[in-house]
């Protein structure tokens, strides 16, 4: 699988450019099993690492 994240708030790489990967994926097929997408409200460059990191840590601990 392939897990993606984005801060909303993130100025530095705009968040828009995950949203439209991760359409474009679905567009053209890919399953929501094999990609999805994390977005991390008021998450900025930042401030997203840290909810980012738990939250895939939580998901990799999973395929245990």
């Amino acid at each position: 699988p392939m897990f993606m994240y984005h801060g909303d708030a993130d100025i530095t790489v705009p968040y828009i450019n995950s949203v439209n990967t991760y359409e474009n994926f679905i567009n053209t097929g890919t399953s929501t099993a094999i990609v999805s997408f994390t977005p991390i409200p008021f998450g900025t460059h930042a401030t997203g690492v840290t909810p980012y990191i738990i939250d895939l840590v939580n998901k990799l601990l999973t395929f245990k």
